[in-house]
């Protein structure tokens, strides 16, 4: 039905989310960059991280599946929608760096780590 029935029903699902205490939702590439969903987020009590890896990291990772990524296209309108994306993504409250070589384990300890050193920010 479109961009615009599936960003509403991604908005109303992610306000559906922020009701229950104690819950991470890994939101999808264009979810953060709407106002009003960085609103629900933060209004909730929520808190935003943004995984921060290299373009060249996430081309890679895309090359290899892409199937389910309707905005894809190929890797140059790939690098392009990301780069209109990351101001939007600089906007959560927390960034962690990383490199793409980090296990789930050790990046989940990176992200702790932000958390206990962030000023305030829950």
């Amino acid at each position: 039905h479109g961009e615009d029935v599936f960003r509403g029903a991604e908005r109303d699902e992610l306000a559906r989310c922020t009701e229950d205490d104690d819950v991470v939702v890994a939101t999808g590439g264009g979810a953060f960059c709407s106002q009003t969903n960085r609103e629900i987020i933060h209004a909730s009590g929520g808190l935003s991280v943004f995984l921060d890896l290299p373009w060249e990291v996430l081309a890679a990772r895309l090359e290899r599946d892409h199937s389910a990524r309707p905005k894809y296209g190929d890797a140059g309108r790939a690098k392009r929608l990301f780069r209109s994306r990351l101001p939007d993504y600089r906007r959560a409250m927390v960034i962690v760096e990383l490199t793409g070589s980090e296990t789930a384990e050790v990046a989940a300890d990176l992200v702790m780590a932000a958390l206990e050193e962030a000023p305030c920010v829950i």
